[in-house]
């Protein structure tokens, strides 16, 4: 009794235990454990506190009282214990043997410590560990299968995982492959099929669904889960109790899955969802490990491509026998030569390196390359030098033409400067041997810069003239009437002016200007300069002239008188400063523009004009241009003196003097207001073009694709009974895909390319449907508060646009609010405007009126913001998030119902939208049909064609079923041939519009032509081509826009094949 009382005040529970696995004892700590009494227990089988069960062991269970008794020795297991609560609890046994005197096992006793909370520790301790080492891994393993084989490791060692391995998927067989793999796999993957194929079991697993969620799945119980059906018997021998599989991504899109197995059933459930969490965190370290490593091989890449591209790149420019060299455009140093640089300059290229023109030339040569270097750095443009000298370190001097080339960044700056030099010295001294004898020849004559003539004064004779000549090739003997004027007698009248003649006159030196025309034909104005010889007697015997070409000079003098004539009377606006800014002179064309006149302007510094849309950077950076010699040219937004705000287009260009200083500046001003209106109206005009050519282009292939979609929706519900669970999935997809049937036809309409159809509607089922797509897309920080009374009464509207109203306004208080979260209330009532309740603010005619509320507690908007919030193209979004067109769609929806939108909001306080739209008197028919007349049905024959075969198939099940004989063809020219093999084998025609061979159109007037009484249907998506009017006016009987219902296809059909009926009869 004693022993048991000491036993019984043991924290941990004892028990001992016979050969037949008999409880012989069990202290108190094991009876309340398993709230058993010990009646209960003494004398009964082991399983019974262990398992709870009444049968034995599972003989795959590792059963640590069998080894004691079959092996002698103390054993140390973990076992998870089912309370009769329903909880779990972690035990440590240590099971050990009791001998006989002659040392033979006859009985044991176990020691059982509940671990349960150091479990749950260790379990968290270990998984922080792997996500730090794997962390560590990844920093410094850089390739991809020895650090997935690394991460493996640390999560079966750190992680006390069973068995780890990460696969991947493979694109041709949809398997998953594994790539690494630790822990006790024992050959378990060898042969394993995984699949991402939902369809097959083997794809239904922990790891195909993961891949397919893109994110986890989890399998608690591998004994009995039946995801676990194809894996079970050969995870069970391995030890594997739970697995976990986890997607890996790579820019978004699933590669494959890590996978772990645990020893523990219900392991990934113990500690709530942290285990999942960080396991979760494991997959994506891996993943971004996984991208960084193919990063990092994509750069090493085109590393290797640039070096093979440098190599050959240097292999050319070593071959040219030119000089080349390359400087950094900040400090010119050299950091580029080839082979035939070092041997004009006789310089190792190594000792150039890092040294500039001025470590290796004289001073004033080196000073002509750097000014030069600055010079097409500057322009950013290349120059050519015919010449240059270059003193060379063994050859002397040497002649060069260089092109030099500036290298600009990404940014268009300048960072090298490449230089090409090709010698030229031989040529050189070639050339200047040749001058030097013709220069010596012409020498005397040659050294005037003018035309030169030594005229005979007794008969015109020109004696001796210069190669400055301008007027004509000189002959020996040629008249100077015939060079100067091209006359064949002496110049005679005020028309002709002769020095000659003045000076036989005067016998004074004459100066005279006359208009020569030159070889030509250009006419050129000619200053002359005559001088009198005479003999000893004195006589006039010969006169000495030279000619200067005045033509220039007459030119600018007549050039600045057009000027000057431009300036005063242009309409663009002519202001002239002095260095300091102060107005010098104005022309009328800014008068004219600014209202101020030109006494009020002179003496007045420009900011007189300055509006304030500018502000202080704006017009330092301006003058920081133009203080440093360079023209600045911009936009600017000025103030009239009347206050009136107006833009200019400006261009602003210093003065420089001989010296090079600024003494003045000229501006010119363009009043382009009313250009910028119209351009931005072009810019909105051109906008709205472009979204209607791409609605138009969506149309036709949406709806193309809605059509099955629509028909074997409608198939499936005629199919399947009433009761069918199903049949609610089936009406939510042939409701959803109405409604995208509408919003095609709702963005022709916005693009103007499709009429909208307004009926009377429910607006509050449309506000329900719209807050309940809303409420899932919603964050939990921002909560819904409706007020939404059936009775609010019915408007006549296009459900589709109201539902946009609706979504629009919710979306735009959504992004108000989601960076603080904050209450969305909508609201819908009815009211009636009258003299007495009119509000102010809203421009309503008296009547009954729906009125939508929607507001919400966001960040409100400031008053500048409130006045362009309906127009098109603004939007207080970033980047990226909003396109500007939402509420000027909104707007113009209430405008085009004749109602009334208004918006109230300050910062901080929230935004109130307040939408009035007429009620109408609930006797219209409303959207919602009370009662459906059946489908009608028919026998006759018909001809279906489509070029998309999944249509055709749909439609020739759909008219089947409704008792038709269809035939189908997915190609026009072979439905025409059957028409035209047999013109009365169909009573009628249902084509597509949009088809390759023959279009619908085109098929359609074959056909007639053929059979002129044969009905036809025409079916489009969306054409542009033809419309209802047009198809009908060409003998079409009817046409249908895609998708079209089940029920909207039988009635035509029925409608056009009753019609040729009655007209027959």
């Amino acid at each position: 009794m004693e022993d048991k009382k000491i036993l019984d005040a043991i924290s941990d529970g004892i028990l001992i235990i016979d050969k037949d696995y008999k409880i012989l004892f069990a202290n108190q700590v094991v009876l309340n454990l398993c709230k058993l009494s010990s009646d209960e227990v003494i004398g009964k089988n082991c399983h019974i506190l262990h398992h709870c069960c009444l049968s034995p062991c599972d003989p795959s269970d590792h059963c640590p009282h069998k080894e004691v008794f079959s092996t002698g020795k103390s054993v140390n297991v973990k076992h998870t214990h089912s309370c009769p609560d329903g909880k779990e609890r972690v035990y440590s046994i240590t099971a050990s043997p009791i001998r006989d005197e002659n040392g033979n096992v006859v009985q044991m006793v176990e020691v059982l410590k509940d671990i349960t909370a150091e479990q749950g520790r260790m379990r968290l301790s270990g998984l922080y560990s792997v996500l730090s080492s794997t962390n560590d891994a990844i920093i410094r393993i850089k390739e991809t299968e020895p650090l997935l084989q690394e991460i493996c490791r640390i999560i079966v060692e750190e992680g006390m995982f069973r068995m780890a391995w990460i696969g991947f998927i493979d694109p041709k067989t949809l398997q998953v492959k594994p790539a690494a793999m630790y822990g006790h796999e024992d050959g378990y993957l060898k042969g394993k099929r995984i699949s991402v194929d939902e369809s097959i079991p083997e794809g239904r697993g922990p790891t195909g669904t993961a891949l397919r969620k893109g994110s986890h799945t989890i399998c608690n119980d591998v004994g009995n889960d039946p995801i676990m059906l194809p894996w079970r018997e050969e995870a069970l021998k391995r030890g594997y109790r739970s697995h976990g599989g986890f997607a890996l991504k790579k820019q978004g899109t699933v590669i494959g899955t890590f996978n772990v197995y645990s020893e523990e059933a219900f392991y990934f459930q113990k500690e709530g969802d942290e285990i999942i969490r960080l396991l979760s965190r494991l997959a994506e370290n891996i993943s971004f490990a996984i991208e960084l490593i193919e990063g990092e091989k994509i750069r090493r890449q085109a590393e290797e491509e640039l070096r093979e591209n440098e190599k050959f790149l240097t292999s050319v420019v070593e071959n040219i026998p030119n000089m080349i060299f390359v400087k950094d455009a900040r400090e010119l140093r050299f950091v580029r030569f080839n082979k035939a640089g070092e041997e004009l300059l006789g310089y190792q290229r190594e000792d150039l390196y890092g040294k500039n023109d001025y470590d290796f030339f004289p001073h004033e040569e080196a000073e002509f390359f750097i000014t030069k270097d600055r010079e097409v750095l500057n322009s950013k443009k290349l120059i050519d030098i015919p010449e240059e000298t270059i003193e060379t370190r063994h050859q002397g001097k040497r002649i060069l033409h260089t092109k030099k080339i500036p290298i600009v960044d990404a940014q268009g700056d300048p960072k090298y400067l490449l230089g090409i030099s090709e010698d030229i010295t031989e040529r050189k001294q070639a050339e200047e041997q040749i001058k030097a004898q013709q220069e010596f020849l012409q020498n005397a004559l040659d050294s005037l810069t003018h035309p030169f003539y030594v005229i005979d004064a007794n008969d015109y004779t020109i004696k001796l003239a210069n190669t400055a000549s301008h007027f004509g090739e000189y002959r020996e003997g040629t008249k100077c009437f015939q060079l100067t004027h091209d006359r064949s007698e002496p110049c005679s009248g005020s028309e002709h002016p002769c020095s000659l003649r003045e000076i036989r006159k005067t016998r004074q030196p004459v100066v005279m200007e006359h208009i020569h025309v030159d070889p030509a034909g250009m006419n050129r104005s000619v200053e002359i300069h005559a001088y009198p010889i005479f003999d000893g007697n004195g006589n006039l015997i010969q006169i000495i002239e030279y000619c200067l070409d005045i033509s220039e000079r007459k030119q600018g003098e007549e050039e600045r008188r057009r000027l000057v004539t431009a300036i005063e009377q242009g309409i663009d606006s002519v202001v002239i400063t002095d260095r300091d800014g102060i107005i010098q002179y104005v022309n009328p064309g800014f008068e004219k523009v600014t209202g101020y006149s030109k006494e009020e302007a002179i003496g007045q510094n420009p900011r007189i004009l300055q509006s304030g849309k500018q502000d202080a950077l704006f017009y330092q950076e301006m003058w920081r241009t133009l203080t440093s010699g360079k023209a600045w040219r911009g936009d600017l937004i000025n103030k009239k003196k009347d206050g009136t705000l107006f833009e200019e287009e400006v261009s602003i260009t210093p003065v420089l003097n001989e010296a090079g200083e600024i003494i003045n500046y000229v501006a010119v001003k363009r009043d382009v207001t009313g250009e910028m209106q119209l351009e931005k109206q072009l810019r909105q005009a051109q906008k709205m073009e472009a979204i209607g050519t791409l609605a138009g282009g969506i149309a036709h292939d949406f709806n193309n694709i809605l059509a099955p979609i629509l028909g074997y929706s409608e198939l499936a519900l005629a199919r399947i009974s009433p009761g069918d669970p199903l049949v609610a999935d089936l009406q939510q997809v042939i409701t959803a895909a109405m409604r995208a049937k509408d919003l095609v036809q709702q963005i022709l309409a916005f693009s103007r390319q499709a009429p909208q159809e307004k009926k009377p509607l429910q607006p509050h089922l449309v506000v329900k449907e719209a807050l309940k797509l809303l409420r899932a897309s919603l964050p939990s920080t921002i909560e819904i508060r409706e007020e939404i009374p059936a009775e609010c009464g019915a408007i006549l509207a296009d459900p589709t646009q109201f539902h946009q109203i609706v979504m629009n306004l919710c979306t735009n208080a959504y992004h108000a609010m989601r960076e603080t979260g904050g209450v969305l209330r909508v609201r819908l009532a009815k009211i009636t405007i009258d003299d007495a309740s009119r509000v102010p603010s809203v421009d309503l005619a008296r009547g009954d009126y729906v009125v939508l509320e929607i507001s919400d507690t966001g960040c409100g908007m400031e008053q500048k913001t409130l006045a362009h919030i309906f127009d098109p193209y603004f939007t207080t979004k970033g980047k990226g998030e909003g396109t500007g067109l939402g509420l000027a769609v909104v707007h113009g929806i209430v405008k085009s119902y004749q109602g009334h939108i208004t918006v109230y909001s300050e910062p901080g306080k929230g935004t109130h939208f307040h939408v009035y739209l007429p009620r109408i008197a609930e006797t219209h028919p409303l959207t919602e049909a009370n009662h459906i007349e059946a489908i009608p049905t028919g026998t006759e024959r018909l001809l279906v064609v489509d070029d998309e075969a999944v249509i055709t198939t749909m439609l020739e099940v759909i008219l089947q079923g409704l008792g038709y004989q269809v035939r189908s063809s997915s190609n026009s020219l072979e439905a025409l041939a059957l028409i035209d093999q047999d013109p009365m084998a169909f009573d009628l025609l249902i084509t597509d519009m949009t088809m390759p061979h023959l279009t619908g159109f085109e098929l359609a007037h074959k056909a007639l032509a053929i059979r002129p009484d044969l009905p036809i249907i025409l079916c489009t998506g969306f054409s542009e081509l033809i419309n209802k009017e047009q198809a009908q006016a060409l003998g079409i009987r009817a046409y249908l826009m895609k998708p079209v219902s089940m029920r909207e296809l039988g009635q035509k059909v029925r409608e056009v094949l009753d019609a040729k009926r009655e007209k027959i009869s």
